[in-house]
């Protein structure tokens, strides 16, 4: 499910702006958070409108919040020396902080939602190494002239080969 876009009166809005038009909606209804809008910011807003900006804002403060925390962690992470992690594993450790703070706040869409998302960033990651095989063996097939003799030399020849690397007695 992609998040509804905001309509691009209320985009140009600062975030505690938003974050006002929210709040009345929620306190107040939509019809009334129109009326304060167009009062209080010049905004001439529909009720689809406001509707859209309301599922749009409650998406959008939760990646915000996500932000902020990946950005937390990252911080945090790289004034402790004794963590010397790579920017992969930080990520992932800012993704399961922000999955526990879900959960700690009974938001069972929101985890779910960053459940798939991190099954997604898997799926991402084995489709990457799967390509990076088939292209290593893309390159293998201009194989080395060596590696191509060895690959043809018969069995006597390669035992006969094995035991002059290991100095043995044919």
């Amino acid at each position: 499910m992609n998040p509804p876009e905001t309509p691009s009166s209320l985009q140009t809005l600062t975030r505690d702006q938003q974050a006002q038009i929210a709040e009345w909606i929620e306190k107040s209804g939509m019809q009334s958070a129109c009326d304060k809008a167009r009062e209080q910011f010049k905004i001439n807003a529909t009720l689809e409108e406001m509707g859209d900006f309301h599922a749009w804002h409650h998406v959008a403060r939760h990646l915000a919040r996500a932000v902020e925390m990946a950005r937390w962690v990252r911080e945090t992470i790289s004034k402790s020396p004794e963590y010397k992690l790579e920017d992969d594993t930080v990520s992932l450790v800012s993704q399961v902080t922000f999955e526990m703070q879900a959960l700690t706040k009974q938001d069972e869409d929101l985890f779910i939602d960053l459940r798939k998302l991190r099954q997604k960033d898997r799926d991402l990651e084995l489709e990457t190494r799967k390509l990076a095989i088939h292209e290593g063996k893309a390159k293998g097939a201009e194989v080395d002239p060596e590696e191509e003799a060895a690959r043809k030399m018969t069995r006597e020849d390669r035992e006969r080969r094995l035991r002059e690397i290991f100095g043995l007695k044919p």
